[in-house]
């Protein structure tokens, strides 16, 4: 499964524009099983909400776990729903459930609306 996300100088995809040293840096898990339709759609989901230019600050490292070929990860991090977006850092760790289609409901629990400034 692959994500079309611009890539940072680390590799890592970002969500628009060349990375600044003051750039907020944000560490997504997106657990899914390859090729299944909500799977596909958390996916394209978070791919739309990362593209938006609103958040042209933030940096996003996306991992995305196929848990059919990654059980063992599924099981160490807990996850019994799929797709689940797991937001490692900044912390707290937070987590999303569903295919991401309440844009605004996945942005309010990202933090993406208030700047990733998580107390």
């Amino acid at each position: 499964m692959n994500i079309n996300l611009p890539a940072g100088p680390t590799g890592a995809p970002s969500c628009e524009g060349l990375p600044l040293p003051n750039k907020q840096e944000v560490h997504l898990e997106l657990y899914v099983i390859n090729g299944a339709p909500n799977s596909d759609r958390a996916l394209a989901n978070l791919e739309q909400i990362c593209k938006h230019e609103n958040y042209n600050d933030v940096i996003v490292k996306i991992d995305i776990i196929d848990v059919a070929a990654n059980p063992l990860r599924l099981m160490q991090s807990g996850i019994i729903v799929t797709p689940t977006l797991l937001r490692i850092s900044p912390l707290p760790e937070v987590r999303v459930l569903g295919n991401l289609s309440d844009r605004d409901k996945v942005e309010r629990a990202l933090g993406l609306n208030a700047g990733f400034d998580v107390a």
